[in-house]
């Protein structure tokens, strides 16, 4: 998948999930948590959003210098304090992002 983000803007992308060609709806998984993490820049809600299977990402919150990234989607599931990786390198699904200036 590739996509775009514009640092410090309100611009959203948006993918929908799905796990072995089905919905990934985050209530059926039991998610509590996701995570967007390129290095070590993290964002979380309000700027990422999991609804039913409709995955919401401001990337120009990572505030990141323009330029090429992949980064991972994480969520957790009820208690758990280790998160899966759903999306990212090495994975099935891997976002190939591009930042650029506003």
């Amino acid at each position: 998948m590739r996509s775009h983000g514009i640092n410090g803007s309100d611009n959203i992308e948006q993918y929908e999930l799905t796990k072995n060609g089905e919905p990934f709806i985050a209530e059926d998984e039991g998610i509590t948590r996701i995570e967007v993490k390129v290095g070590d820049k993290v964002i979380t809600s309000p700027h990422v959003v999991l609804e039913g299977n409709v995955l919401s990402v401001n990337y120009g919150q990572l505030g990141l210098k323009p330029g090429s990234y992949k980064p991972d989607i994480l969520v957790y599931q009820g208690n758990s304090t280790k998160p899966k990786v759903i999306v990212g390198s090495g994975l099935d699904s891997t976002i190939h992002l591009s930042i650029r200036a506003l």
